[in-house]
């Protein structure tokens, strides 16, 4: 119950200082166009704090953190949202700063579909249907 507690507490301090980060940097730059930095701190508020708060309810109910898997999921969601909001932060910056990332960070979500995303899920799908495709030909 704690783990889910700081959790909440962490992801509050971090979408407070996202939102900082980009209102400075923005007034600072005088920048006013679109920019990935103007939602790292709605993802980090909502997809950390509120859903570790839904998190703690649900333990009273449902009692998660006994689960067999529930250490191995903190774990990896902590490392998934950090991921996103981190290279969301690196691409929204470099953008501010009017340089322009490597391919796959400057893909801007005008175009979606064409990042890395969208890349590595035809690549899965490829891989399955293959394996599907082999298991059925006797192959």
């Amino acid at each position: 119950m704690k783990k889910l507690y700081y959790s909440a507490v962490l992801y509050t301090a971090l979408g407070l200082a996202a939102g900082l980060y980009y209102r400075e940097l923005t007034k600072a730059n005088d920048f006013t166009g679109p920019t990935q930095l103007a939602v790292v701190h709605t993802h980090l508020l909502v997809l950390g704090t509120l859903v570790f708060l839904i998190a703690i309810a649900l333990e009273k109910t449902l009692h998660l953190t006994r689960g067999r898997f529930f250490s191995t999921f903190v774990w990896t969601y902590h490392a998934g949202l950090l991921l996103t909001t981190g290279l969301m932060t690196v691409h929204g910056t470099l953008t501010v700063l009017g340089k322009e990332g490597s391919p796959p960070f400057a893909r801007s979500s005008s175009q979606p579909g064409r990042g890395v995303a969208s890349r590595l899920s035809s690549m899965l799908a490829n891989r399955r249907t293959r394996s599907w495709v082999c298991l059925n030909s006797g192959q």
